[in-house]
């Protein structure tokens, strides 16, 4: 999968030749030779072979397996509406919004994170010692195995767990249900879920495409598994006579001041462009909310470092005092 910053410039420059009305096939070979990535230079010149056969950008581009699907649902839904070249200059700001914070929130976790290992390997050489002084016979460097077994395996063990026995089953969508419930993450993950979808639905109103293939697609280009799921139903709904603001109601998934400005546009007849003011807002609402989670998230591994070192001192210090005793009775 391409860095954050690897597709923010892919977007820029695919965006800005296409806008300037350069041939697709000719924007991605140019574009390819501009990227740093030898794995997205070669699936761009193979995307441009298939455009030149009569492929799709989106079939090109998602024939190389190599995309996130967040980004090969927006370029559809891009061709699908005539708005690529605005929809790769959002898409540049949400990569290059990630890129930024994600680079802080390294920042941030180092020291924690070099803090944990440092504690994880002090906890294992205590473990060592206490046992040589309880005096209870020879004593092997295996008995700090299970310190850092715990200490490093845990966490490793987690992510392993998920990518390939959860992920596999199904239980990717079941996490991002559980997220939206989770204080400030949740909130993040929603605000990004709305200004996709709002934005991809714009452009499908002002391009004409019928309601329920608009909201299937807008519903799939929310990158969210939750949204995406409910995209079938919702269009279902539409297409047997509900209302816009009806059939986004029914999901359960959007804030109450989503669903007064949707029910107002709605009768006011200015949906496409509330739903436009709607991607602005909560693009700039998700800047604000991705940067207070980057500060939760190192207030967090921070309270895991402090926990563990104070584990830490409860086990070094009963321990010591269980070695004491032995030497005592003894």
């Amino acid at each position: 999968m391409p860095s954050n910053k690897t597709m923010m410039s892919l977007c820029q420059a695919l965006g800005t030749l296409l806008s300037s009305g350069v041939q697709i096939d000719r924007a991605l070979t140019v574009t390819a030779d501009q990227t740093g990535s030898a794995r997205v230079r070669a699936a761009l010149l193979r995307a441009a072979e298939l455009i030149k056969s009569g492929s799709s950008l989106a079939a090109a581009l998602a024939a190389q397996r190599l995309f996130p699907a967040m980004f090969l649902s927006l370029v559809e839904a891009g061709e699908a509406s005539g708005s690529m070249d605005r929809v790769l200059s959002e898409m540049s700001r949400v990569y290059e919004l990630q890129h930024k914070l994600w680079r802080r929130f390294l920042g941030a976790i180092t020291l924690p994170v070099l803090q944990y290992c440092m504690a994880v390997i002090v906890l294992g050489l205590v473990r060592y010692i206490t046992a040589m002084l309880s005096g209870t016979g020879s004593v092997s460097i295996l008995v700090a195995v299970p310190v850092l077994l715990l200490g490093y395996g845990v966490p490793v063990a987690l992510v392993l767990a998920y990518v390939f026995l959860l992920k596999p089953i199904g239980a990717h969508r079941i996490v991002h249900e559980l997220v939206l419930h989770v204080p400030v993450l949740g909130g993040v993950a929603r605000t990004f879920a709305l200004a996709r979808l709002s934005l991809v639905l714009h452009l499908m109103y002002e391009a004409g495409v019928g309601l329920d293939e608009a909201l299937q697609r807008a519903f799939r280009g929310s990158g969210n598994p939750v949204f995406a799921a409910q995209a079938r139903p919702v269009a279902q709904a539409v297409a047997g006579g509900a209302t816009l603001t009806e059939a986004l109601r029914q999901t359960g998934l959007f804030p109450k001041e989503f669903m007064e400005i949707v029910s107002v546009a709605e009768e006011s007849g200015r949906v496409s462009e509330r739903l436009g003011w709607m991607a602005e807002h909560y693009a700039h609402q998700t800047e604000t909310a991705m940067a207070a989670l980057t500060s939760v998230a190192a207030v967090l591994i921070w309270c895991c470092v402090a926990g563990f070192i104070i584990y830490f001192i409860f086990t070094f210090f009963l321990q010591y005092i269980h070695s004491i005793t032995n030497v005592m009775g003894g």
